[in-house]
């Protein structure tokens, strides 16, 4: 008997994609009084939401089953659609369960309908005329959930780490918060919970008329930039690293919060990869000269950066050991390095892949690397070198006062992955 009535608990659940394993009574009129009672409001915009049941998809597909977990969220914008999405379902349902010997059909199919009937009626016409329905079905993004275990309440299922929802262009994008060394998306054995989200469509700007996609991320996803969009750019390079050499201003030297190792879940500060900002010809002279550069290396570099460069620019220098077996540069998005300027402090990011298969560098002769001009991007790729240096030009009018400027240096995960 207890397993029967388990049985129905989960298929209820799964059936609507909208009614959890925690509805204790799967007919009742309480499905749809819960549904939408928690909200979060994010940049002044309401998000109500329903939390389901972990496990909610595993009665129709093995949850061992990676296509099967990876189902792309939906934007839902009106009660036709709804109910196309409904009996789609209904139909993938009620197949697999004409399967089973011991199977009950036509209680399955008086079940669903029941329930279909009760959802169509909380989420009809009048409603989808003013707001949109976002199914996320769980996968290895998505929400996790604080609640007391409880067994008779929706409302009890409070998502902990929704950081927005919002449109850019016609994608609606989820980001949630995440820690990749605590929760690394790689580990197939994670599964979040499904949502339903519903906004409003005033607040959020969206038209009936659209058809909105949608793309769950994380706040570790390496935005897709593509590199001619990138507004600082490496235009030349040394394929030495820079940093442990220059004695003489070694404690002027920014060294990196490396998120990919960390101490009690913090970053740790990497001695393997620093930045500084060089602001005058000579300074930039002072951080070469120790590097026992030979005159012709020396001279392109200070021909580049020269006096007339410095009036109305300054310098980046990122100095980096193990370039070549830690980030990888020319691909069509920025998937090696990024920087902004903000409160007057220009932060760079690199976004570490791990160790990439190298050749063997045998010799490690000095060399400056220029692209056709120094403001233009150039893939980044030492010669016989595992090492590098990128100089980064920045005008001084990108700051808000330049002789007061700072920076710092980001190590994180290249992450490209969403859903």
């Amino acid at each position: 008997m207890l397993l029967k009535r388990k049985k129905i608990l989960i298929i209820s659940a799964f059936c609507l994609v909208l009614a959890p394993t925690l509805i204790v009574v799967a007919c009742s009129s309480s499905v749809t009084e819960e549904l939408g009672q928690n909200k979060t409001v994010i940049d002044n915009k309401t998000i109500k939401y329903t939390a389901l049941d972990k496990y909610s998809f595993d009665t129709i597909n093995n949850s061992n089953d990676i296509k099967s977990i990876l189902i792309k969220p939906i934007s839902i914008n009106s009660s036709e659609k709804l109910s196309s999405f409904l009996k789609e379902w209904k139909d993938k349902f009620l197949n697999n369960e004409s399967s089973k010997s011991d199977s009950n059909l036509e209680y399955w199919k008086n079940l669903i309908n029941n329930l279909i009937k009760r959802i169509e009626i909380k989420y009809n016409k009048t409603w989808f005329s003013k707001n949109t329905l976002i199914v996320d079905f769980g996968g290895y993004i998505g929400a996790k959930i604080i609640n007391d275990n409880s067994s008779s309440t929706l409302k009890k299922n409070v998502i902990e780490n929704l950081k927005n929802i919002f449109v850019d262009n016609n994608t609606i994008e989820i980001v949630y918060e995440h820690n990749y060394q605590k929760d690394p998306i790689n580990e197939w054995k994670i599964k979040y919970h499904p949502v339903l989200y519903e906004i409003n469509n005033d607040e959020f700007n969206l038209e009936n008329n659209v058809e909105y996609k949608v793309k769950k991320i994380t706040t570790t996803t390496t935005r897709a930039v593509w590199n001619y969009e990138r507004k600082y750019n490496a235009g030349s390079y040394l394929n030495f690293s820079t940093h442990g050499h220059s004695d003489e201003r070694k404690s002027e030297w920014k060294y990196s919060l490396d998120s990919t190792q960390n101490s009690k879940n913090r970053p740790v500060i990497n001695d393997q990869f620093a930045t500084i900002l060089v602001k005058s010809s000579h300074e930039l002279k002072n951080i070469l000269n120790p590097n026992s550069l030979k005159d012709e290396v020396l001279d392109k570099a200070i021909s580049e950066f020269n006096d007339d460069f410095f009036k109305k620019n300054i310098l980046s220098l990122i100095s980096i050991i193990d370039w070549r077996t830690n980030f990888k540069s020319g691909t069509e998005y920025t998937s090696d390095y990024n920087a902004i300027i903000e409160n007057n402090s220009f932060n760079v990011t690199l976004y570490k892949r791990g160790r990439i298969d190298s050749p063997f560098v045998r010799t490690n002769p000095r060399i400056f690397t220029k692209g056709k001009t120094i403001w233009d991007n150039i893939p980044i790729e030492p010669h016989d070198s595992y090492n590098a240096t990128l100089f980064i030009p920045i005008k001084k009018s990108e700051f808000n006062d330049f002789k007061l400027a700072e920076t710092n240096l980001n190590v994180v995960f290249y992450n490209p992955y969403s859903e």
